[in-house]
């Protein structure tokens, strides 16, 4: 297909001259849309200003509505805050509530052995960060069966991963302090002096032996003389929890002095119940007496004010 002469004469460049003419009419018609679309805004305010702008007799109501409004708006702030304020404040009373609720429904669980006190206190300390201070309290008896269970359930599994403070009252080794108070129950009693000696002995040989297997441990033992009313132990990590037993008279004419195992009673936090909440004041009670008044028989880490005839 042939072309005609007109396409195939080369298109000549523009000059100078035109180039700037043709950006000059590009300039105007572009600056030109702009002025319009300025110029229509600006009609259009006006347009407003003449239909909404009130009369400057009417000026003064709009500032007192206008800052009114501010006003209000202000109060809304505040109102805001304290509402606020409440929420957090029904919430953590909320949660208080459920605290007690919860510590109410453990506190009316079935008595525990002493094994089941230890198994389940195994599995809260587990929650505890390393980082964390654990104290634990025990007021123990002749300590025969009880140091098996601390000791398996306790103080192997994390003497090295926790930081526990562990201080253990157990009765006397030595019956002859013990004899005016154990009237009605001098074979029990007697019993219970000669296994506390040997226990205390087997205690401070694997505490010994076992010294660097605890070192984020601190452990204090200390004796008492008195006739045993109460017994168990008390935690403060990860929450304050008791396991509280009590000594008793049994039998057909209540000559039988018991210890009470099988009867131990769980106390989580703060009860709401003032009766259950006496059960672990009487522990502490008891405890604390006992601490002031008893003779230390072993420290670890070992330091001054051990009895000596148990260094």
């Amino acid at each position: 297909m042939s072309m005609s002469p007109r396409e195939l004469t080369p298109q000549k460049p523009l000059s100078r001259f035109e180039n700037a003419k043709r950006k000059i009419r590009n300039f105007v018609s572009t600056f030109g849309a702009y002025v319009a679309i300025a110029f229509w805004i600006v009609c259009a305010f006006v347009s407003f200003l003449d239909h909404f702008i009130p009369p400057v007799e009417q000026l003064p109501a709009l500032v007192l509505v206008t800052a009114l409004i501010l006003i209000l708006s202000e109060q809304n702030k505040e109102i805001k805050i304290e509402l606020d304020e409440a929420l957090l404040q029904v919430r953590r009373e909320g949660r208080e509530l459920q605290d007690q609720v919860g510590g109410l429904v453990a506190n009316l669980d079935r008595p525990f052995y002493l094994l089941d006190c230890m198994t389940e206190y195994q599995r809260e300390l587990s929650n505890v960060s390393s980082i964390q201070f654990v104290e634990i309290d025990h007021l123990g008896l002749d300590m025969q069966v009880a140091w098996e269970y601390i000791r398996g359930k306790i103080l192997e599994p994390y003497g090295t991963n926790k930081k526990i403070k562990y201080r253990l009252l157990m009765l006397t080794g030595e019956f002859t302090e013990m004899r005016n108070l154990a009237e009605g129950a001098v074979n029990e009693i007697q019993g219970m002096c000669s296994s506390a000696k040997i226990s205390l002995d087997k205690i401070k040989t694997i505490l010994t032996n076992m010294k660097t297997q605890l070192k984020g441990l601190e452990i204090e033992i200390k004796t008492y003389n008195e006739l045993p009313f109460v017994h168990g132990f008390k935690a403060n990590k990860p929450h304050v929890v008791y396991y509280v037993g009590f000594c008793r008279w049994g039998g057909l004419k209540y000559d039988d002095y018991q210890w009470g195992e099988g009867k131990y009673h769980k106390i989580k936090g703060v009860p709401a119940d003032s009766s259950i909440a006496d059960l672990s004041h009487i522990f502490e009670g008891y405890f604390n007496h006992l601490w002031t008044v008893g003779t230390t028989v072993y420290r670890l880490p070992q330091s001054q004010g051990v009895h000596p005839n148990f260094l």
